[in-house]
């Protein structure tokens, strides 16, 4: 089964009162590289909680795909410095402006994750990878269970694809 390696050409910030990204060229146009502008937290309170502030979502997408061939799997490699405290909050596929299938974030995934497998379509059903508007929705969070305060560095977003 063919393996194909894609990038992203297109990163868009889906806008929140979250922690916003950059990618240290102004505008964040750089599907690469991108780091917070502030540290994303989570504070201790005095009963025990935890108060967070987390990143805005990160929409990556138009991948370039022509003529895949039949999809059997879909891959997603994420290379982040998580500093043991940033986890994922939302992995998933996005498609024609909107979240679709099912949600991968992996609270213990480690600096660099693969989510998704060879015979993996994430429960999205037959969607056209070739559309411009296909790609991943990532959400970052600080720790859920510790105090930290770090800032967020995405280096890497690879898109692997199983074909027939």
């Amino acid at each position: 089964m063919p393996i194909t390696i894609y990038g992203p050409t297109v990163i868009q910030e889906i806008v929140s009162s979250e922690v916003s990204f950059t990618d240290g060229q102004g505008p964040l146009d750089r599907p690469f590289n991108v780091n917070t502008v502030i540290p994303v937290r989570a504070t201790a309170l005095s009963d025990g909680r935890l108060e967070s502030t987390g990143s805005r979502s990160l929409v990556f997408r138009n991948f370039g795909i022509v003529n895949p061939g039949t999809v059997q799997g879909i891959e997603l490699e994420l290379e982040i410095t998580r500093l043991a405290r940033v986890q994922d909050k939302t992995i998933q596929i996005w498609y024609q402006g909107q979240p679709l299938g099912q949600n991968r974030a992996d609270l213990s995934a480690g600096d660099r994750h693969v989510y998704g497998g060879s015979l993996d379509l994430w429960g999205s059903g037959n969607i056209d990878v070739t559309d411009p508007s296909f790609g991943f929705l990532i959400d970052l969070q600080p720790h859920i269970t510790y105090p930290s305060s770090n800032l967020v560095y995405l280096r890497r977003v690879s898109l692997r694809l199983h074909t027939a």
